[in-house]
């Protein structure tokens, strides 16, 4: 059985350099182009982290309900937090862009305690009031998956060589692969198939004690990361393959043995704010450039003309966005996420 208690330190700040390129791009493209595949790269390291703490438990038939209430628990606080933002970010919004309604607001309101997308083509999403929380609702099928598969070496690997095909179609189709969209709806199914089933076979190589031939340092992992989504590949879609079916599966394969030295603590820390970083920011970014009546700013983030506002800022508003969402990150993480999930765990999850 393996350690579930050991921590791998450098994959926790990987994900959270992956959180911080993910604001970035949403900000502005011009630093990190690629930067909405790292969301791949987030379903491969949660297959990798749950297959290593509770595969084996559920391989050996350990009770999926339990696992999946875990589950629930981890994603939900802070995703509440992200949808009770956008109630604000996205009610500035309405009438101001095509086809986003009072009524449409309230369905999306009414869907988001119970995690349901909006099927509707606004700007604004599948999560109209949350952007990022269409990558949670398919890491949770992910997860529901998980829990009937666990980590059995067989049946994952098949997942994953199935679902091969599927997601090169839908990245030959859609920026990415889809999946935030209506229309792209269904390419996140098999996203979150290959990259998560993946990061479960990227484990079981590593727990079975094979290791890539080189022992890369987390520096070289980092700078790896922010040259691939920093890059401007003139056949898309085929740099979108590379990075979704070898080099991201490649890189938490390979940090999982990367040793933190004496950043540990930057890491650790890196790595426990990287979720609400991720689930916050764009509610916040839009709030933001809403009260700074940047229309540029807004129209750039979702695609189409905005009402209102005015000429947009003399700079890039995610230089104030990034900041701001790393220190609400922060205190939401240490003063509201972890306490109330002890708390829930006591009470339901112990």
């Amino acid at each position: 059985m393996p350690d579930r208690s050991h921590r791998f330190v450098v994959l926790d700040a990987m994900r959270g350099l992956a959180a911080l390129v993910v604001v970035i791009y949403h900000g502005t493209s011009h630093v990190f182009p690629m930067g909405y595949a790292a969301v791949d790269l987030f379903f491969v390291l949660s297959g990798f982290v749950l297959a290593h703490r509770h595969g084996e438990e559920l391989n050996s038939g350990g009770h999926r309900l339990d696992f999946l209430l875990k589950r629930v628990i981890r994603l939900y606080p802070l995703y509440a937090v992200g949808a009770f933002l956008g109630l604000v970010s996205a009610g500035l919004l309405v009438g101001r862009i095509d086809a986003w309604t009072w009524r449409l607001y309230g369905t999306a309101a009414a869907l988001a305690p119970v995690f349901l997308p909006v099927l509707s083509n606004v700007a604004l999403g599948v999560f109209p009031l949350d952007g990022p929380a269409w990558s949670l609702f398919f890491e949770a099928v992910g997860n529901i998956v998980f829990a009937f598969t666990g980590a059995r070496p067989r049946l994952t690997a098949a997942i994953a060589f199935l679902s091969l095909p599927l997601v090169l179609l839908a990245i030959k189709h859609w920026q990415g692969g889809g999946g935030s969209t209506l229309e792209e709806f269904p390419g996140g199914f098999a996203r979150v198939l290959f990259s998560f089933f993946a990061g479960v076979v990227a484990w079981r190589l590593w727990h079975a004690g094979r290791r890539l031939p080189w022992n890369l340092p987390w520096g070289i992992l980092f700078l790896i990361m922010i040259a691939i989504y920093a890059a401007c590949p003139h056949k898309t879609a085929l740099f979108d393959a590379l990075l979704v079916v070898v080099v991201q599966p490649l890189l938490i394969w390979a940090g999982a043995s990367s040793r933190p030295g004496r950043l540990e603590p930057v890491m650790t820390w890196l790595g426990a704010i990287s979720y609400a970083l991720y689930v916050i920011h764009v509610p916040l970014h839009l709030l933001l450039l809403d009260l700074l009546g940047d229309r540029d700013g807004l129209s750039y983030y979702l695609g189409v003309p905005v009402s209102g506002g005015h000429s947009p800022l003399p700079f890039p508003a995610v230089l104030i966005t990034l900041p701001l969402a790393v220190a609400a990150a922060h205190v939401l993480t240490f003063g509201f996420d972890i306490p109330v999930r002890r708390w829930l765990t006591r009470r339901f999850a112990a």
